[in-house]
């Protein structure tokens, strides 16, 4: 251990670096470039490179020439592959394919390993002051002259592999392939001087030197360009001598003194020279550093100065043009495109000069794992990018990109698109890592932009949304009101226009739609002369829909009327009718109908499910009228019945519905029947209108009082029965419009008169217009009647007869006729005689 202390020399160093530099550089090809063959071969050719540097290193510590000989014959046993080596590394990195060569340097190289152990390869060892080397036979010169060879082929081929590549990667690459074999062989060739006996230190002791160019050639992702690369290493070399040449100088200068001066002063000046040169490393080296990273610290101004400025920035189109100057501006970009996601399409990418694209899933996924800045020239060289290289490269195509840096921000926001530079240089790794802070700080700030925007957007969509809407309500209110003052004029039309006013039926009405229309209304209808129809309806709910109810429910009451003179067959057709369509609707009506005979002053009445309604007479009694039905819409097959109530003259028949009495208190109780019972005889002294406007009055008295409301149509109607009908007056005015021949209106005459008995005249007249309109069976019944009186009546019999045969009673009819000849004779019952015989 000793021995080797003693021998260390500063000439080992060059060698020492070497053989670390190779093992380094060979490590990080394998362990961290993957076991490719180009990355194996290219630690072969470093390892290879560096095999003499232990030859040198054994000089300074082995003493026995025979043993340094015998050390130099087998390390040369391999080093004299590296022709072989090296043609393979050319031929991988360059993707050439010369099988034939590689066998031929193979074959080469092993005969001169064979010949390595000849006395012509190495003939003895020649010694310097820097070391020993050894003295090359004829073999050795002829593997020089093979080995050079081998290495200026290495130099054509890169070159000519250089004029035909495109990708600027690649030809970069390929540049430092070229600056380290002629650095090499300019490193080999200067052994030659040593090795004739010329004391010239070996050069290919700092074969170090051009093995990191090649390995930084070869290994990393991104390349500086050759030239800034040897100038900033150069640059910084004589600068950081600044320290080194003053040390040197002082040293020898004071290395006289060192021998004779005490131990203490001479640690005290250790101390000053010491605290000297650490104050040079922590004032002054950073400042050299800081000018050989000029660029650097500019890069970092921009950035700081960047980060400040987007913070104002809330406006999106700002924002990106900011980062679009400051990214031209910067790193001298002929073209920056900035593509944001489209807010309501989540494939489609817009910029700010208004341009589109349609992004692939796929695409837009590996920009989101890979936040990045990516190079098309990484993407269409690097192994790694083998798997994405199809559907990356066509985006660099179509978007004319040589960079593309993805923004995001806990999604895909967009991306920043760069062409080349306007110096036609590659980004440099300060530049890159400059981009990629300024892509993480502008990611956020967009995606706050973007919020912000889409808040702005959301809260203008907002209040033109709440605007359009208002509008829009406005003129659904306009139109609702419209059709609402329609219905309502429709609906008016419902209600009778002219209340009656004479000697029969005096009549006045309070009505009041809870809405604009009304879901309530009355009927008061002169069916004839001496008949009335009157009514209340109270459909469900409120508003249009069942106001609309009541016009067809009025109809169909009106047109039943017509047909049927009982309340009873009315009210139990139209529920048969009416019962399917309220029940697919969720209605329903109450209803009460009275036929009034002004004749026999009698009220014929049915009341389907509605309130009571109160009859008051003129000594105020109150009877309610009900024949406790179900309302219509129950059940379709419900048969309503029909009750009769005798009148009287100035009795007051009240129709109304449960809008009065169901008027509700604040504190919960009703106005009520009993209340309403009780104003209608309190007012029953006074005139129709006179007692509804009392009514009305108690009613709104009650609301102010009690905090009540009302919640439903209110409808009131008071009828007071007149006097009864002449029935003698009736029966001249038939006879009178029958000389006349208007025989319909004479029959109604006698129709609405029909429940009073008439004597046998009028029955016969009535069988006449009867026949004369084709109403055989009834003309045969009202004959009949006047025969039963005076049964020998020869006009009687012989109309009797008529009508016999009119019914096609033939033999009933001869027998009449045969009979009223044979009690006198007729001639006019002799035709029809034999008329009848003819036909039967």
């Amino acid at each position: 251990m000793h021995d080797i202390i003693v021998s260390l020399n500063i000439f080992m160093l060059p060698p020492l670096i070497t053989l670390l530099t190779s093992i380094v550089v060979a490590g990080i090809a394998i362990f961290k470039g993957k076991l490719k063959k180009e990355n194996i071969l290219f630690a072969l050719f470093c390892l290879w490179y560096a095999l003499l540097t232990p030859n040198f290193l054994g000089h300074f510590i082995i003493k026995d020439v025979n043993t340094i000989l015998k050390m130099e014959r087998s390390i040369h046993t391999l080093y004299v592959f590296i022709p072989f080596i090296g043609v393979l590394f050319y031929h991988t990195v360059l993707n050439i394919k010369r099988t034939y060569l590689e066998i031929v340097t193979f074959v080469i190289s092993a005969i001169f390993a064979i010949l390595v152990h000849t006395p012509y390869y190495i003939t003895g060892l020649l010694t310097y002051p820097w070391g020993h080397i050894a003295r090359g036979g004829i073999v050795f010169q002829i593997f020089g002259v093979y080995a050079f060879s081998v290495l200026v082929y290495g130099i054509v081929i890169s070159i000519l592999q250089l004029k035909q590549e495109k990708n600027e990667l690649v030809r970069l690459k390929i540049k430092y392939i070229i600056l380290a074999l002629n650095l090499i062989g300019i490193f080999t060739v200067c052994n030659v001087p040593a090795m004739l006996g010329y004391n010239f230190y070996p050069l290919s002791n700092l074969m170090f030197i051009p093995l990191l160019f090649l390995g930084y050639g070869i290994l990393r992702y991104r390349l500086m360009d050759i030239q800034s690369v040897l100038h900033i290493t150069f640059i910084w070399l004589c600068i950081s001598s600044v320290i080194i040449i003053p040390n040197v100088i002082i040293f020898n200068l004071l290395y006289p003194f060192f021998k004779s001066m005490d131990k203490s002063l001479l640690f005290f000046l250790l101390g000053i020279w010491f605290a000297i040169n650490y104050l040079y490393f922590i004032k002054v080296q950073p400042l050299i550093d800081q000018l050989f990273n000029r660029r650097k610290y500019n890069l970092k101004k921009v950035e700081s100065q960047f980060i400040n400025d987007i913070a104002l920035l809330k406006d999106l189109h700002l924002l990106l043009n900011e980062l679009s100057y400051i990214l031209k501006r910067t790193l001298l970009i002929k073209n920056v495109e900035i593509f944001i996601k489209a807010e309501d399409k989540e494939n489609e990418l817009y910029s700010l000069n208004g341009d589109s694209t349609i992004i692939d899933e796929q695409v837009r996924d590996y920009f989101l794992k890979n936040p990045w800045v990516i190079e098309k020239k990484l993407i269409e060289n690097k192994p790694q990018y083998e798997s994405v290289r199809n559907i990356l490269l066509p985006w660099f195509e179509q978007l004319s990109a040589e960079y593309i840096i993805p923004l995001e921000h806990n999604e895909f926001i967009g991306i920043i698109v760069l062409s080349e530079r306007a110096n036609l240089k590659a980004l440099s790794n300060d530049e890159i890592e400059f981009l990629q802070n300024i892509k993480s700080a502008s990611s956020i700030a967009i995606a706050n932009s973007l919020m912000y925007h889409s808040l702005t957007n959301l809260k203008n969509n907002l209040e033109a949304l709440v605007m359009q809407r208002t509008e829009q309500l406005q003129k659904k209110n306009e139109q609702m009101e419209f059709e609402l003052k329609l219905a309502k004029t429709v609906q008016k039309t419902l209600l009778p226009s002219v209340l009656p006013a004479n000697n029969q039926l005096f009549a006045a009405v309070y009505f009041r739609p809870y809405m604009e229309v009304s879901g309530d209304f009355f009927l008061l209808e002169q069916l004839d002369d001496t008949h009335y129809l009157i009514g209340i309806v109270d459909v469900s709910g409120h508003g249009i829909p069942s106001a609309l109810l009541t016009s067809m429910i009025k109809t169909e009451i009106e047109n039943l009327s017509r047909l049927y003179s009982s309340t009873s067959a009315i009210c139990t057709q139209l529920n048969r009718k009416l019962t399917p369509i309220l029940q697919e609707s969720g209605f329903y009506f109450t209803l009460f109908l009275g036929i009034i005979d002004f004749v026999n002053m009698e009220l014929l009445y049915t009341n389907c499910g509605h309130t009571d309604i109160y009859v008051i007479t003129l000594n105020d009694t109150v009877y309610p009228l009900t024949t406790d039905s179900l309302f219509i819409g129950a059940d379709e097959n419900i048969n309503y019945p029909e009750c009769l109530f005798e009148l009287n003259t100035k009795d007051r028949i009240i129709l109304y519905s449960d809008g009065i009495t169901e008027t509700r208190a604040k504190s919960g109780h009703l106005y009520g029947n009993e209340r309403f019972t009780n104003i209608l005889v309190a007012s029953r002294e006074f005139a129709p209108q006179d007692q509804i406007d009392i009514i009305i009055k108690d009613l709104e008295n009650f609301i102010q009082s009690e905090e009540g409301v009302i919640r439903d149509d209110v409808t009131l109607c008071v009828i007071e029965i007149g006097e009864p009908v002449a029935v003698e007056n009736y029966l001249k005015k038939a006879i009178t419009l029958y000389k006349k021949k208007n025989y319909n209106e004479a029959l109604s005459i006698l129709n609405s008169i029909s429940t009073v008995p008439l004597t046998a005249s009028y029955n016969y007249l009535k069988a006449k217009l009867l026949m004369k309109n084709k109403h055989y069976e009834e003309a045969k019944k009202a004959i009949l009647l006047a025969l039963k009186e005076n049964p020998d009546h020869k006009e009687f019999n012989y109309l009797f007869g008529q009508i016999c045969f009119a019914l096609k009673d033939y033999q009933t009819a001869l027998d009449t006729f045969a009979d009223l000849s044979m009690m006198q004779p007729y001639k006019k019952s002799d035709e029809f005689v034999e008329i009848i015989k003819k036909k039967v």
